[in-house]
C-alpha cells in the first residue's frame, strides 16, 4: 500500500465523548437568558453544527456580534468544565498504531473552534500523534458542506479511494459522504437508520468493531 491512505476524523463524539460537557455549557449559556436546554434542542439544533449556525438558531433576534460573544461564552464554559486528562474511544489508539505501521495520513476535521480542538487533543495526549486540524469555521463553508473534508483530503494528500472518514453527527456524515468518502458512523444518541440515511456506510460502537478492521485490511491490499 502507498502512503496515500487517509483517515479523517471528526473530534467531539467521534474521537472522544464530550456531549455531557457541551450540553452543560450550552445549558449554562441559555440559563443566562432565562431558558433551559432540552435533549430535543441539543440533538436537532446543536450537535455537529458550527457555532455561527447554532447561535443563529438559538437566538434569531440577536446581532452577529451578540452571536460571537455568546459563542465565546459557551466555549469558555466548555473548556472550564473539562478535566485535565481525557480518554479516547475504545480502539482509537490501535487505529492510530495501524496508521503509523502502514504510513497512512491522518487529520481532524471539525466544526469546533480551534482552541477547543487543541485543548481536547492536548488533554488526550494526541497533539503529536495526529495530523493537521481542519476547522470548519475557518473555511468558506463548514459542515454539512463537503468543503471541510475536501480540504482535509487535499491537505494530507490522500487518495479518496483509499481513505475513510469517521463521524457521529448527521451534519458531519453528510459533509464526509458528500465529499465522496466512505464514512463510518460512531453510534451515540442517533439511530442507525438516521446515521445510514445521512450517508454513512456503516455504524459502529467504537474502533474495535470487526467491520472496521475488515475494511482496513481491504484498504491495505489495494
Amino acid at each position: 500500500m502507498t502512503s496515500k491512505t487517509g483517515l479523517l476524523f471528526d473530534l467531539d463524539g467521534t474521537i472522544l465523548d464530550t456531549d455531557e460537557f457541551h450540553f452543560a455549557a450550552f445549558d449554562a449559556l441559555l440559563q443566562k437568558h432565562d431558558r433551559c436546554l432540552t435533549d430535543d434542542i441539543f440533538q436537532q439544533e446543536i450537535l455537529g453544527r458550527s457555532n455561527s449556525e447554532i447561535m443563529s438558531n438559538l437566538f434569531p433576534d440577536s446581532s452577529d456580534q451578540d452571536h460571537e460573544d455568546m459563542a465565546d461564552m459557551k466555549e469558555h464554559f466548555f473548556r472550564e468544565s473539562l478535566p485535565s486528562s481525557l480518554s479516547p474511544k475504545k480502539g482509537f489508539m490501535q487505529i492510530l498504531d495501524w496508521a503509523d505501521e502502514v504510513g497512512a495520513r491522518t487529520c481532524v476535521v471539525t466544526n469546533a473552534p480551534r482552541q477547543n480542538a487543541e485543548t481536547l487533543l492536548n488533554a488526550l495526549g494526541l497533539s503529536d500523534r495526529i495530523g493537521p486540524l481542519i476547522i470548519g469555521e475557518e473555511l468558506q463553508h463548514s459542515k454539512p458542506s463537503p468543503l471541510p473534508y475536501e480540504i482535509g483530503l487535499e491537505t494530507i494528500g490522500a487518495d479518496i479511494r483509499k481513505s475513510l472518514a469517521f463521524e457521529d453527527s448527521l451534519p458531519g456524515i453528510k459533509s464526509a459522504s458528500s465529499a465522496g468518502l466512505k464514512t463510518f458512523a460512531l453510534r451515540g444518541s442517533i439511530s442507525d437508520a438516521d446515521l445510514l440515511g445521512a450517508g454513512a456506510q456503516c455504524a459502529i460502537d467504537n474502533y474495535s468493531d470487526p467491520k472496521l478492521w475488515d475494511c482496513l485490511e481491504q484498504i491495505s491490499k489495494r
